[in-house]
């Protein structure tokens, strides 16, 4: 599961990513569980919006 953020770089400590300051990118906060639904691990990746490109399709 992961929740998508939409982010600016306001500080040098925002982010690793080598993006001017005040330039969007984009955070997600990842949640990964096991078989029985447990959680076993959290994760923070940030992605630059000039490299990569996020859609999301919802379906019923």
């Amino acid at each position: 599961m992961a929740e998508i953020l939409p982010m600016t770089k306001r500080s040098k400590t925002t982010t690793a990513l080598q993006v001017r300051k005040d330039e969007p990118f984009t955070r997600l906060h990842e949640r990964h569980y096991g078989g029985r639904g447990e959680l076993l691990a959290v994760s923070v990746v940030d992605v630059d919006n000039g490299f990569f490109h996020f859609e999301v399709f919802r379906r019923r």
